[in-house]
């Protein structure tokens, strides 16, 4: 099931704020700014995302799970092709290193 890009708007009327309310809260934004994070118009920048996770009190990666979701599928793509990329053969400590990071994060990220 594919996850919404983020989930403000559901925390926001849950805890019966409006979105002039929630940027005062968060803070540096308007209300406008609110209103795009919500619709997926645009996407919050770090500092915002993490004050919209502490004001709902929630997880960020519970908070914006889509935009995690779609963070992982690339980065898992990216990942593959970049193990691909390395030699083949016998590794030096570096190359072994690398190559066990990339597998590993392959792994987590396909589960």
């Amino acid at each position: 099931m594919r996850m919404l890009p983020n989930y403000i708007r559901m925390h926001r009327r849950k805890h019966a704020l409006s979105q002039a309310e929630v940027a005062r809260l968060v803070g540096g934004v308007t209300e406008t700014a609110v209103l795009r994070h919500e619709r997926f118009r645009r996407q919050p920048g770090l500092p915002t995302a993490m004050a919209y996770a502490v004001l709902f009190q929630v997880d960020p990666r519970e908070l914006f799970a889509g935009m995690v979701e779609e963070t992982e599928r690339a980065m898992l793509e990216r990942a593959e092709e970049l193990l691909e990329s390395l030699p083949p053969g016998r590794l030096g400590a570096d190359l072994a290193a690398k190559r066990l990071f990339l597998e590993q994060l392959i792994t987590s990220l396909a589960l």
